[in-house]
């Protein structure tokens, strides 16, 4: 479940702020198995920042809670994905 929200602050109109949770069940016979957690939980935090028409910056942070594998440990993860779309030329002659 989740929420975003276009231009939030006074920066470009492209701009977007976004915020979810989610929640993942882990099946029994893998609990029973690897004796893991019922479930972890997911909270994100994300802003995209328009820099210009071919280039927008979106650093997120994630916190999880009960990750698999990670016995009584919730971890941090932050990152940022750049985005540089490439346009086809859809109307350039052919030679």
């Amino acid at each position: 479940m989740g929420a975003a929200t276009s231009a939030p602050f006074n920066g470009g109109p492209d701009d977007q702020v976004g915020f979810a949770i989610a929640r993942a069940g882990i099946g029994g016979p893998a609990r029973r198995s690897d004796d893991l957690p019922s479930a972890e939980t997911r909270v994100e935090l994300t802003y995209s920042c328009q820099v210009n028409d071919r280039l927008a910056v979106q650093p997120e942070v994630q916190y999880v809670i009960q990750p698999p594998y990670q016995a009584g440990l919730n971890a941090l993860v932050v990152g940022v994905r750049l985005k540089l779309p490439f346009k086809h030329p859809v109307d350039a002659p052919l030679d």
